[in-house]
């Protein structure tokens, strides 16, 4: 935007009226890209520091940020893209439209330096016409089918984020042994204060059972006597979390959909399903099987649909696919994976084939094989675009809750 920067003005630079930009960036947040778009005719107002760069959108760690939560909620980020130049306030004459993929029905809000704003306008429309009416730095929201749309008049971090009632929150404890446990329970605010006088909370696990586990006899397989992932399967159809395709049968060969691996997700990490009455897709119907674990894998961030308000459930899932679900789950359950600059390329070096994974699945795909999840389909190739089998989805469903400590 340099070339049509005006001279500065007591501290302030300006810019005459821009043509028409549209920006796509793919993220780690979805399949799907970020989506901006400045409409012409616009002019930008900075500090005098800037010098006309407006990065492209970048998701950054959902612990970046503190969101106030409402009085009585508790908050839990899903979310965090900055867009513009840092923490230089960049206000614009006309609104802009960003496009969040897969983000509808969550909250919003902004973060600048330290202090966190929640976006409360609802816009009636999606329309550049209700977005201009906003005032000046103001901003609104509004769902586009499965998309969260804002409409803003700056570029910051925008933040989306769930909130549910303070009273009742539940922390999935990864690891944990057999025996007694004792947990104390603190309380923080967003200055990162602490209470010293929480309460502690002793608990006995040593009569309890592994989730999904059963009394009756040993389940196996004719047709996985001798496959190489049959310790694996065995293991996870003994915990409930798979089924053979018949009482006899596994067809460990056959491939995995997209809605079959969510239900194995929801069922290993054996969380409660839930069943909107408007769900966030216009292909899983309330009726359908999965429309449980995919409407509550897609509230808790674990899944994304495929674009145009779809998940595609009935589609094959690839390995990347399903290595981005995986890793997402583990942040899911506080066992995030953190690289460090430049680790993704390190880890990848050695796989002839890493040119063919996709950028919204690369990151993912490195902290798999950082932890062990994935070691490649040979020595030197990954395979990223290739179907899944109910072989592989078995194996890196038993990984994922090993690693979980739910194994």
């Amino acid at each position: 935007m340099s070339a049509f920067l005006n001279p500065p003005n007591n501290g302030i630079v300006t810019t005459n009226e821009m043509p028409y930009v549209a920006i796509e960036a793919n993220t780690l947040l979805s399949e799907d890209p970020v989506q901006i778009i400045i409409p012409a005719e616009t002019t930008i107002s900075a500090p005098d520091e800037w010098d006309g760069t407006i990065n492209v959108p970048k998701v950054e760690a959902n612990n970046s940020v503190v969101v106030t939560p409402d009085n009585g909620k508790t908050a839990s980020v899903k979310a965090v893209i900055e867009v513009g130049f840092g923490d230089i306030p960049l206000s614009f004459s006309n609104a802009v439209r960003i496009l969040i993929p897969g983000q509808a029905g969550k909250d919003a809000g902004y973060y600048r330096g330290s202090t966190f704003t929640k976006i409360t306008t609802v816009l009636s429309e999606n329309t550049q016409l209700a977005g201009d009416a906003l005032p000046d730095n103001g901003d609104g929201k509004i769902d586009v089918g499965p998309d969260l749309v804002i409409w803003t008049k700056h570029f910051t971090k925008f933040i989306t984020y769930t909130q549910v009632d303070g009273k009742t929150t539940s922390c999935l404890v990864a690891g944990v042994e057999t025996g007694s446990h004792t947990f104390k329970i603190e309380a923080g605010d967003a200055a990162g204060n602490w209470s010293t006088n929480g309460p502690v909370l002793t608990e006995d696990t040593s009569s309890g059972m592994e989730p999904g586990s059963s009394n009756g006899p040993e389940i196996t397989f004719g047709d996985i006597q001798g496959h190489w992932a049959q310790k694996d399967i065995e293991k996870l159809a003994n915990l409930g979390v798979i089924k053979g395709r018949t009482t006899t049968s596994f067809e460990p060969e056959e491939k995995v959909t997209r809605a079959e691996f969510t239900a194995l997700l929801i069922r290993a990490l054996d969380i409660e399903e839930t069943k909107p009455v408007i769900g966030h897709f216009a292909d899983v119907l309330p009726e359908d099987w999965y429309y449980g674990s995919v409407e509550t894998a897609t509230t808790a961030g674990l899944v994304n649909g495929v674009g145009e308000g779809k998940f595609a459930p009935r589609k094959t899932i690839t390995r990347e696919q399903m290595i981005v679900m995986i890793i997402r789950t583990l942040d899911y359950a506080a066992r995030q994976v953190v690289l460090a600059t430049g680790e993704d390329e390190q880890l990848l070096t050695d796989f002839s084939d890493k040119g063919k994974v996709q950028s919204w699945s690369f990151n993912s795909l490195a902290k798999a094989v950082k932890i062990g999840l994935v070691s490649g389909v040979t020595p030197t190739t990954l395979e990223p675009a290739a179907n899944t089998t109910r072989a592989q989805a078995s194996v890196m469903i038993k990984r994922m809750m090993k690693y979980l400590g739910l194994l």
